[in-house]
């Protein structure tokens, strides 16, 4: 009993793998959580600090497991990528149906690439309101200066990481 449910569980492992669709964040933590109780029981060592908030909140989900047996969390974790593995993969008739009705949303998201290089390393900074354009419109303008912060409010800049590049979204 005890092998095939290994089997099993090295079976759901491998196929959490070859999943269509990425899980979302919490579904991940559980899956990570369920892997290391079944593979390595109670958590151990401390909890992870400073600035590593990925490795505090995996802690944070392999603690949540303590006490539940390697066999119980091999199973959830097996029940776990099953429906997963069912909500990813809907019939034949379901996903010629589910291809007609097709919205904006479902589309996959293109990629955003540097006019100059290409790269997809890049970072979205908005230009809103600002403290120090509102500071020195009010102390040269007066309250009405204030107003001065909102300047450029609605503008966003993206930049490319790789090459330092920076432009405005629909600008070239």
């Amino acid at each position: 009993m005890a092998t095939d449910l290994n089997a099993r569980f090295q079976q759901a492992a491998a196929d959490s793998k070859q999943l269509s669709k990425r899980p979302d964040n919490n579904t991940l933590l559980k899956l990570y959580s369920l892997y290391k109780q079944a593979t390595a029981g109670d958590v151990t060592g401390s909890r992870p600090g400073g600035f590593d908030m990925e490795g505090k909140l995996k802690y944070d989900a392999w603690a949540k497991q303590k006490g539940k047996t390697k066999e119980a969390a091999m199973q959830e974790y097996i029940d776990l990528v099953a429906s997963l593995k069912a909500t990813q993969s809907p019939s034949k008739a379901q996903s010629s149906k589910a291809e007609s009705q097709t919205t904006p949303s479902q589309l996959p998201p293109q990629q955003v690439k540097c006019p100059l290089c290409g790269s997809t390393q890049i970072t979205a900074n908005p230009q809103g309101f600002s403290v120090g354009k509102a500071a020195i419109g009010a102390v040269l303008l007066g309250p009405a200066g204030l107003v001065g912060g909102f300047v450029g409010g609605e503008k966003i800049k993206i930049t490319c990481l790789n090459c330092g590049n920076i432009w405005e979204p629909g600008k070239e």
